[in-house]
């Protein structure tokens, strides 16, 4: 009889969880709604990184253009300059560590993956199905736990989202870097109103044992980029094959103009 009970009373809890999709839903009204996300063309953020641990700082810059172009730049010291990017066609890295190179396999797919522009609003055609796994407490915040499966591969990604706010606490996924797979964690917290959508202005990022934090302390949404901050450094460049696929050429991102009163 205890065990007919157990396993009740776990059904029980199974079916008051609410669906992936309706907390993917959730999340993109309460930071803003579908009308604004669609205003968002580009993006220009600035700020710091911090590595505590290592006791070493230095600065980061994200430009990001929809669908899917984006680069990001950080010059650390004692590490140097680091930069990648991508067009939507291929993906690149350059840094003092490694050197130029272009990114392929699972590593592309990951890196074409997190540069999409205005993900909460097009999740549906990014992940195949979105799953409530649990409700449970993580990052001092009351949350639930769903598992998303990337519709272009690579491996699913687990969200925690506040049952109470809506917001998105957690992501954890494997990171796929040129050294291998890496488990890693993103913490996002200090939300702050930019433009019409609420954002996180600060990231703690966990992997392979390490502790970055990114402040981004100045955000331009709809800012205007020139197409030619998405092209590949020269020494990246020198490394595409005549066959390779070129940079996209798009024209610089403006102010969307403002209707009639």
């Amino acid at each position: 009889m205890k065990l007919f009970v157990f396993a009740f009373a776990s059904m029980a809890v199974a079916q008051d969880l609410p669906k992936g999709e309706t907390i993917f839903d959730k999340y993109v009204e309460v930071t803003g709604g579908k009308a604004a996300y669609a205003q968002r063309r580009s993006e220009i953020a600035r700020g710091v990184v911090k590595m505590s641990a290592a006791g070493v700082s230095g600065t980061v810059e994200m430009y990001s253009v929809a669908p899917n172009s984006q680069v990001i730049v950080m010059d650390v010291q004692g590490v140097g300059r680091i930069e990648q990017g991508t067009d939507g066609k291929i993906a690149w890295e350059s840094s003092a560590v490694m050197g130029p190179r272009l990114k392929t396999g699972e590593e592309k797919v990951e890196a074409l993956h997190e540069a999409l522009f205005n993900l909460p609003l097009n999740w549906r055609q990014v992940y195949s199905k979105v799953n409530t796994i649990a409700a449970e407490t993580t990052e001092g915040h009351d949350c639930y736990r769903v598992v998303a499966t990337p519709i272009a591969g690579g491996k699913p990604e687990t969200f925690w989202f506040d049952r109470k706010s809506g917001l998105n606490v957690k992501i954890k996924r494997t990171a796929v870097t040129a050294m291998g797979e890496i488990p890693a964690e993103i913490v996002m917290v200090n939300y702050r109103k930019i433009g019409p959508i609420l954002q996180a202005t600060t990231l703690l990022q966990r992997a392979g044992g390490q502790e970055v934090t990114i402040v981004l302390d100045n955000i331009q949404p709809n800012a205007a980029i020139p197409a030619s901050r998405f092209i590949p450094p020269a020494e990246v460049r020198q490394l595409m094959s005549p066959a390779s696929p070129k940079p996209a050429s798009r024209p610089a991102v403006a102010q969307p103009k403002k209707k009639a009163a």
